[in-house]
């Protein structure tokens, strides 16, 4: 795989990066950030070390040490341990990334279906 490929390959799908690129303030407001903070964020898509435990996508603030890191999944089936999962892989992204700020999770689910 050449190094071009590489750079152009998500851990997430890619309807999902695009759309956090396009209406990602309006998920994080959905998600309880604050307006005001909603527009400082930037995202990409993680892929956490070994296993490979993969996020949606992660809010970064844009500026350091202003707001704090989301992690997203998008949820298109019934997962009853969606939530246990998403927990693990913020704690790992975290201590990856040696990050010891307050993060915040969600899940959008793309039925309501999905949700229980």
């Amino acid at each position: 795989m050449t190094d071009k490929k590489k750079a152009e390959t998500h851990g997430t799908d890619e309807p999902f990066l695009r759309l956090m690129g396009i209406g990602g303030p309006a998920v994080l407001k959905l998600l309880g950030i604050a307006p005001e903070e909603a527009e400082e964020y930037t995202f990409r898509s993680v892929v956490l070390k070994d296993r490979r435990m993969e996020l949606d996508t992660e809010g970064i603030p844009i500026l350091e040490g202003q707001g704090k890191r989301v992690y997203i999944e998008f949820q298109g089936y019934t997962d009853k341990f969606i939530r246990d999962r998403l927990v693990s892989r913020i704690m790992v992204a975290c201590a990856q990334d040696k990050y010891a700020n307050k993060a915040l999770g969600g899940i959008v689910y793309t039925n309501e279906a999905y949700k229980k």
